[in-house]
């Protein structure tokens, strides 16, 4: 009887060990030949120098390496000798620009200077020809003023004629002619009269009508505003107006006053002052404002003595004393 068979058990395969370095170049060797028939000799060199070859091949890779750093560097410090230059060559423009503007600013100014000092030349030539165009207004005005009055004079003159042929008829031969040639005499005055009464002005200060001996209370702000106004028949030419007050002239600030030599109020030393119109004073006009005089702060209680004398080239002078007194 036989034995039945068991099934062959099989010892476990070993792993393959992996083969070394130096057996995978000689594997690699004998297929290379096997392959392309690279001669033994030469296979057997590269094989052998092997290692040689990867130091030098290391050696070449540092000194790739090394000149790449060197190139690199050196793009580097070029590229920075660039921008330096640049940098240098931009400075040199920028300062070149700012000579140049600063040129241009200079220019700039010094026309300004030259345009300013034509225009305060050019409007001083410009005053001066005012000046004159109103200087010969006024002298313009004067002589149709003098024109008017000459037209009148035919009949004051045929009017005080009369009156002398009167005086001349009434010589005296006894006392009842002498009164008669008396009477004729008293006409002869009134016409007289009526013909230098012919322009006059009226005069307020502080809206206060000007009249001799007047006490003026001292004004709060220390202002003397002066209005006059032509109160006769014909236009007043060359209006002047003096003033006096005794006091020193830096107590006083007239603006559009000139200051003249010094005059006297009851013998007292007085500062004196001058003003002009610029133009004829019309009777059609309300009032003609004289430039304001502004008394001093120190003066608020002092006892002022002033004369205001108002006249024009057809208008006998009219004086006036008055005083200015604390409140």
């Amino acid at each position: 009887m036989e034995e039945p068979r068991g099934t062959e058990v099989q010892p476990p395969e070993s792993p393959t060990p992996e083969p070394s370095e130096g057996r995978k170049l000689l594997n690699l060797a004998a297929e290379i030949i096997a392959k392309y028939k690279v001669p033994h000799a030469l296979l057997t060199f590269f094989l052998r120098e092997w290692k040689g070859l990867k130091m030098s091949l290391a050696l070449v890779v540092v000194l790739l390496v090394c000149v790449s750093v060197a190139v690199s560097w050196g793009i580097s410090g070029i590229k920075n000798m660039t921008i330096h230059k640049m940098e240098h060559a931009l400075s040199d423009t920028n300062l070149y620009y700012q000579a140049v503007l600063k040129t241009l600013r200079d220019d700039k100014q010094d026309l300004q200077k030259t345009i300013g000092d034509n225009t305060i030349t050019f409007n001083e030539k410009l005053r001066e020809k005012d000046v004159e165009i109103s200087d010969i207004k006024n002298e313009r005005s004067v002589l149709q003023t003098r024109v008017t009055f000459l037209e009148t004079l035919p009949h004051r003159i045929s009017e005080i004629a009369s009156n002398m042929e009167a005086i001349h008829a009434n010589t005296p031969t006894n006392l009842s002619a002498y009164f008669a040639l008396a009477g004729s005499i008293d006409a002869l005055t009134n016409s007289l009269a009526k013909y230098s009464a012919d322009v006059g002005f009226a005069v307020t200060i502080n809206g206060i009508e000007l009249t001799n001996w007047l006490a003026l209370p001292f004004p709060t702000n220390g202002d003397l505003l002066i209005e006059f106004k032509n109160i006769g028949s014909f236009t007043a030419a060359d209006v002047n107006v003096d003033f006096c007050a005794t006091t020193g002239s830096t107590n006083i600030t007239a603006d559009g006053w000139t200051l003249t030599l010094p005059g006297t109020i009851f013998n007292q030393q007085a500062s004196h002052w001058k003003w002009r119109a610029e133009t004829p004073v019309p009777t059609t006009m309300a009032a003609y404002c004289v430039s304001s005089l502004k008394l001093s702060t120190n003066l608020v209680d002092s006892h002022l003595m002033c004369r205001l004398s108002i006249f024009g080239s057809n208008a006998k002078a009219q004086d006036y004393v008055f005083g200015v007194i604390p409140k």
